[in-house]
């Protein structure tokens, strides 16, 4: 009789312990995520939105899943591979990217995860035909260096009357940041142009970072893609490396970085 309470007891206790919900037609995937995870997680759902892609990776050479994340205050768009979610050592690369755009905690990294891996099991799985590389085209190092790129691009689109083009020969030092280089890079097809913006005046942008951070800066929009390297060989002197020194108006030759200003790069950057 003792061993039939005994077994009777740890049933019940068994029954307590288990979840008060099951995953069914009549609770949608956000509840149920809601449900599993902590406070942090519930915090994170006001903020923020999780789907799932699933695609050819061309720089792997496999299927992956790429996550897409989506800031509810203003609809912008974040996409991450979801093994980088999962990797501990890029989450302050992550936390990073996003920011600057709404709060943002370590804790959020493991609701996205949460998140995506529930879509996975049910199947709430969005796949891209052709391919989750043009979603995710750069690694995680170089995300920083694309929120920096953005802020050139924005304030070049956004002062345009300090960048006469070269060929109208009206740059002015005194009232000009640079100039577009309209003859030595026409504009491209998808509205993308190349100007040529004065090293002092560049640097001005990042006035508050130090000489290192400068530095990564400028590697980093090389290695995007954005900046134009006068010499192929790495050089201790980083800033030299970018700088070229030629005429943008009749007798007034200056040192600039020549800069592609490519709205493909920029999420609704067109102009």
């Amino acid at each position: 009789m003792e061993l039939e309470k005994i077994s009777s007891v740890i049933k019940e206790d068994e029954q307590q312990d288990k979840p008060s919900f099951t995953l069914s037609e009549e609770k949608n995937s956000d509840e149920v995520f809601i449900e599993l995870l902590n406070s942090a997680g519930k915090e994170a759902s006001k903020i923020w939105k999780v789907d799932v892609l699933y695609g050819w990776h061309s720089k792997s050479g496999r299927y992956k899943h790429v996550v897409k994340i989506t800031c509810r205050l203003d609809g912008q768009e974040f996409y991450y591979l979801l093994e980088d979610l999962r990797d501990k050592k890029k989450v302050d690369n992550i936390v990073n990217s996003l920011g600057s755009i709404a709060m943002i905690k370590p804790s959020y990294i493991k609701y996205f995860t949460e998140c995506a891996d529930q879509m996975i099991l049910e199947s709430k799985v969005k796949k891209v035909e052709d391919g989750i590389s043009k979603y995710v085209p750069f690694d995680l190092g170089s995300l920083n260096a694309l929120q920096h790129y953005e802020v050139i691009y924005r304030h070049v689109l956004d002062n345009l009357e300090l960048f006469p083009k070269k060929s109208s020969n009206t740059f002015d030092k005194d009232n000009h940041e640079g100039a577009i280089l309209d003859k030595e890079f026409p504009v491209n097809d998808n509205g993308s142009f190349t100007v040529a913006y004065v090293r002092e005046d560049f640097r001005q942008l990042f006035q508050s970072r130090s000489s290192n951070e400068y530095n990564e800066i400028l590697e980093g929009l090389y290695t995007l893609g954005v900046l134009t390297a006068k010499q192929t060989k790495a050089s201790k002197n980083i800033s030299e490396r970018f700088t070229i020194e030629k005429t943008l108006a009749k007798g007034v030759e200056v040192k600039y970085f020549a800069i592609r200003i490519d709205p493909s790069l920029i999420r609704g950057g067109k102009f």
